[in-house]
């Protein structure tokens, strides 16, 4: 049987423009003619309407206009909400132009950066430090400081392991400094965020921690996500972290599983691939640390992944850059081959 194994290589390929998706909700009929307006103007397309009691689920919009009174629901998930009268901040139809302009000033053709999120299926396999790697070898893409990558630390308690010992030293930005009651979070605080070996860290300290049970971090990832970026160490892959990257991961983004990949782990992977499924539309990636991998593990474990070798002591390595390159781009950009192992 033969292991799937991603080529190094990498189509360079011009981003597409990333349609903005914008949810109309609890608007009366009288402003529903001026906001198609607004939208029409501003170039958005990918709009839905719902009625204010309708069920939502499934939805995950960029924009959210509504009424006043129901947009306290949206906010609180970091979605940006414009609201409309007769108790918002835009009167129509006197304010349509404004509304139009408002519209405009979310990016609405710029292809939204992507998330990825790593996570292992078990411990000792380090999981964190090649989260690290992995954003760093984003940052090396970055054409200005608005692109630079964010590593958003949810693995537990305590700094980063690979946060700079001087740097725990010091008073840095951290999640104990994010109020977690903030209905929305600006995304200029990251030039505040300790930068280490090219990448900003968000993450613990002695003061305070956060996890992806907390719904803010949520919001912090959605706000960071609109104009860098995103790698999530999730640490262990649990029902906290599925839901979590469910709530803020779209089409496009990217989800790396690591862990030994012998057939005594497979066993693992297996379980909490069933257990806690990721979202179908994502990019799956399974990177095996151990030596010899067990060739079977893309067949019994993950069909959908793509299998990554990357033996424990391949590191710090211009190789080990071009691997991991493959899991920063989606797999419709990637060449894959097949190179065939015999058990």
């Amino acid at each position: 049987m033969g292991v799937k194994v991603c080529s190094e290589k990498v189509k360079k390929k011009t981003p597409e423009k990333q349609t903005r998706h914008v949810l109309v909700t609890g608007v009366d009929s009288s402003c529903r003619t001026w906001v198609a307006s607004a939208l029409a103007n501003a170039g958005i397309e990918g709009i839905w309407e719902a009625e204010t009691g309708e069920d939502h689920t499934g939805h995950n919009p960029d924009i959210v206009i509504c009424g006043g009174e129901v947009a306290y629901r949206w906010r609180k998930q970091g979605i940006a909400t414009l609201t409309v009268n007769p108790a918002g901040s835009f009167v129509l139809p006197e304010d349509t132009e404004l509304l139009t302009h408002a519209l405009r000033a979310y990016d609405t053709g710029r292809a939204r950066p992507r998330i990825v999120g790593v996570t292992g299926w078990h411990g000792g396999v380090g999981t964190s430090s090649l989260a690290h790697s992995i954003a760093a070898v984003t940052s090396r893409r970055k054409h200005s400081d608005e692109d630079e990558t964010v590593l958003v630390d949810l693995s537990g308690p305590g700094p980063h392991p690979c946060l700079h010992p001087k740097t725990q030293n010091t008073d840095f930005l951290s999640w104990a400094d994010l109020d977690p009651d903030e209905p929305h979070y600006r995304s200029d605080f990251v030039s505040h965020l300790p930068l280490t070996s090219g990448v900003r860290l968000l993450t613990s300290s002695p003061r305070g921690t956060a996890t992806a049970a907390e719904p803010h971090t949520r919001r912090v990832v959605r706000a960071l996500a609109h104009h860098h970026p995103v790698i999530i160490d999730f640490g262990l892959w649990d029902d906290r972290a599925q839901s979590a990257f469910s709530e803020v991961a779209k089409l496009g983004d990217g989800l790396v599983f690591v862990g030994w990949g012998n057939e005594a782990s497979a066993v693992h992977l297996a379980s909490r691939l069933r257990t806690w499924p990721p979202p179908p539309e994502l990019d799956l990636t399974v990177i095996a640390r151990h030596r010899h991998p067990w060739p079977l593990i893309a067949e019994e474990c993950a069909p959908q992944a793509r299998i990554l070798h990357l033996p424990m002591s391949l590191r710090g390595t211009r190789r080990l850059r071009s691997r991991l390159s493959v899991v920063t781009e989606p797999t419709s950009n990637v060449e894959h081959y097949e190179r065939g192992r015999h058990a």
